[in-house]
């Protein structure tokens, strides 16, 4: 397992790690970022977002990165994110997160399914691309909507 990036819960995580004697089957990365980001990301089966941050995960680029490269993803179904991950479709949403029963439970079934599931995986990764592709949210027509607001704002 690949833990990217840094946060609050870092140093719990590894002290568990730790405690349950799993150190050899995790690699913690810390942050990484840009073209090593994507190099780190285009080598996983599977990506675990468990971010619960309403007011920071608003649309969560993470994700929109992960399903671009065509890997499924295990997230919550919390702000923006309802609004390209679909359960099955392209990753796992968990939707019970009010609880910690919910939580961990949610998160783990969703993982064992993933990890069970290499076909669904593969379908889902694809569908994912579908939905990058479809959705508009490539980076060209990002950048393409981004031009014709700076166009917008500066004709006013």
């Amino acid at each position: 397992f690949k833990v990217v990036g840094e946060g609050n819960w870092l140093a719990l995580m590894k002290r568990i790690v730790e405690v349950l004697g799993v150190g050899w089957a995790f690699e913690f990365t810390g942050g990484v970022y840009g073209e090593e980001l994507i190099e780190v990301m285009s080598g996983l089966d599977l990506i675990l977002n468990p971010s619960l941050r309403y007011e920071s995960e608003t649309f969560c680029i993470a994700n929109i990165e992960a399903l671009s490269l065509g890997i499924p993803i295990v997230t919550f179904g919390i702000g923006g994110v309802g609004e390209y991950m679909v359960n099955g479709w392209n990753g796992y949403v968990v939707d019970d997160f009010k609880t910690v029963e919910g939580v961990v439970d949610g998160l783990a079934d969703a993982i064992v399914d993933a990890l069970n599931d290499e076909e669904g995986r593969e379908r889902m990764g694809r569908n994912g691309v579908r939905t990058i592709e479809e959705g508009g949210l490539t980076l060209k027509d990002v950048t393409r909507k981004y031009e014709m607001l700076y166009e917008e704002l500066l004709l006013r």
